[in-house]
This record gives structure tokens, sequence and C-alpha cells, in this order.
């Protein structure tokens, strides 16, 4: 992203007491506005104010953090924080991760048998709990972490009010998202290698959608599948239905350039890739405020 703005504030409440909202008026935000208005036709508007990124020849990914503020009609603003956290140079458990989560968590954690995923598995959960601890002002290990009757973690602390946060793991890699949004979430995928089999086109399209996706250019069939696969993983996520949901409770479409996009019904719902690595696809949904009736989040 071109002139990115760099985070003033130690978390995403405070970001706009620090960062008046004149600063956001760039060209690289009013591009995007135009870019948001025009693909989903409704009047969220989506700045993209933060891009802290890792040059790809020292071997990192190309986009560690990212930050997204929303506007509403109703001059509501939430913002939303994804950290990418890369796992191909762990090999053990940091000592300082497994200090911070759980009993719990620990004993989950150290019956994955792979030592990278279940590093990796140790560092998403402790940077969450960080990440939660700046938003509450709790320590890390004193963020209470609990999970819904679909399986969702939440936070149910009152500092926590009107935050929402989402985490998903894939190969070596985790992506965690954090806003102050009434629903969250995000899914990474890596790129099939292989044509999907009907069986799994089945699961993840409908007939529409799947005839939709074979008129894609044979080149860009698979990653157009990823990419349909996270969207609405990141859905249902969002929606807090997780795995008790279906594929085919959301519709995506696909781009003359072969790329797939969700088709909403509810103008407060927003979705944005994340594009971090070309090995991977990732998405983040987002679930705003209803401005018809806006919930009051804490001030900064």
């Amino acid at each position: 992203m071109d002139n990115p703005i760099l985070l003033n504030g130690s978390n995403i409440r405070n970001f706009f007491t620090a960062n008046p909202p004149a600063i956001l008026s760039n060209e690289a935000t009013a591009q995007s506005a135009h870019r948001s208005q025009k693909l989903f036709n409704d009047p969220i508007v989506m700045l993209p104010i933060l891009s802290h990124a890792h040059n790809e020849a020292h071997g990192r990914f190309n986009l560690m953090l990212a930050m997204f503020a929303f506007d509403t009609p109703l001059h509501h603003r939430s913002s939303v924080l994804c950290r990418v956290l890369d796992g191909r140079e762990l090999v053990e458990v940091c000592p300082v991760d497994e200090a911070i989560v759980s009993t719990e968590e620990r004993v989950r954690y150290r019956c994955v048998r792979d030592p990278r995923q279940r590093a990796l598995a140790f560092r998403a959960r402790a940077e969450l709990r960080r990440m939660l601890g700046r938003e509450t002002e709790l320590s890390p290990q004193m963020v209470p972490i609990e999970y819904d009757v679909h399986g969702k973690p939440r936070c149910y602390h009152p500092r926590a009010y009107g935050l929402d946060f989402s985490v998903t793991h894939a190969d070596d890699c985790a992506i965690i998202a954090l806003g102050e949004v009434d629903g969250i979430g995000v899914d990474a995928e890596m790129l099939v290698t292989e044509e999907p089999s009907d069986e799994l086109l089945e699961i993840v399209f409908s007939d529409e959608e799947l005839e939709q996706w074979r008129t894609v250019p044979a080149a860009q069939r698979r990653r157009a599948f990823t990419e349909a696969w996270t969207i609405k993983e990141a859905t249902l996520k969002a929606v807090g239905s997780g795995i008790d949901g279906s594929p085919h409770d959301l519709t995506v479409r696909f781009t003359a350039s072969g790329h797939a996009e969700p088709v909403f019904k509810k103008s407060n719902w927003f979705c944005e890739r994340v594009n971090f690595c070309p090995c991977y696809a990732a998405c983040c949904v987002v679930i705003l405020p209803s401005w018809e009736n806006p919930r009051h989040v804490l001030a900064a």
C-alpha cells in the first residue's frame, strides 16, 4: 500500500484518537473507497490505513499487519486489525508463549503432534491473548477466553464489549482478526494444487456457483476455488455458526479476472482479501453494527 499510516496507539480503540480522520484522506484510501463502493454497491466505505510489510527477499510473508477502518452512514467508525503470523521459522514451542496460555490451552496444544504446528498453535493463542490484553487492559494470562455452543472462542470480559475476533491456521501461517464489530471471521488456505474432486465441489458450491466456476479460465480455476472456500469459511465464522453452518448458506460469484466475491444480502456485511503470500488465499469477513440501531462501543 502506498504511504501507509503506522499505528500511533497501543490498541485499535485509541487509534483514531491518536490519528485524526483528516490524515486518512489520501489517494490510497480514496481509491479503495471507490473500489469498495463499486464492487459491493453498498454505503460502506473501507479505509485501509495500515500496512506493515516485510521484504519477500528476506524470506518473509509480504504482509504481516494490516488495519482497516469502516465508515457507516451514521459516521460510526469501526476498525479491524489483521495480524499474520509466520510459522516457518518455528521449530519448538517458545517458553514465553507457553507461559501466557491457560492450563487447558496448554494441554490441548501439547496434543498437536507436528512440532512446528504445535509451536504455531501456542504462538497464535499467545498473540491473541496479547492483543485482547491490550484492549481490555488485562495481562495476557488473565484474559478470559471461552467457547460458545458453536465452538467459537469468545471473550466475555466487560471491557471486551463490542469486540469480536477470529483465528485461522493454514500450514505455516496463522491470522488473527480483531475488531469493533458485531461479527468477524477470517480464513486462510494454501492454494489447491490439484483440480478439486466432484465430491468437494458439491460440498462447496451450489449448482449455479459450480456452473459459473467452470467458466473461469483453467489457469485461474484453482485459485478461484480456494478464494471461494475461504470466503464461505470466514463468513460462517463471522455469523458464529462455524462448523455447524453450511457452505451453501452463502453465495459467491466469479469476476471476469477469475476472482471469487461474496454475494451478501445485508449491506453491513463486508469482505476484504488479505493478500500476504502468493501461495495462499485469505479473507476477512466483517459484520458491522447496524446503522439502523448502532451499538456504541467503549470510548478510547
